[in-house]
């Protein structure tokens, strides 16, 4: 299984229309994921294997203090697995 990972913007919404089981909570709202992926600070970057997403991950970067000056990806500072 060869995937394609795509990083989403307001242009791809129509990516959604074809999601494998259980990859999302709730079904997709068309609308409001027009709206999500047209945010500036909304990142959603999805695993597509045979034209079907099959998996996902999503962002909005935090503002405030923990951002000031420093890349999204480190503003929340590391993080551990907990088990």
């Amino acid at each position: 299984m060869a995937l394609d990972i795509k990083f989403l913007g307001p242009q791809d919404a129509g990516v959604l229309a074809n999601i494998a089981p259980d990859v999302f909570d709730d079904p997709i709202d068309a609308g409001r994921a027009d709206e999500f992926l047209a945010g500036p600070r909304h990142h959603l970057a999805v695993a597509v294997d045979d034209g079907q997403v099959v998996g996902f991950v999503s962002a909005v970067p935090r503002s405030g203090r923990h951002s000031a000056g420093r890349p999204a990806s480190r503003a929340a500072g590391p993080r551990t697995a907990r088990g």
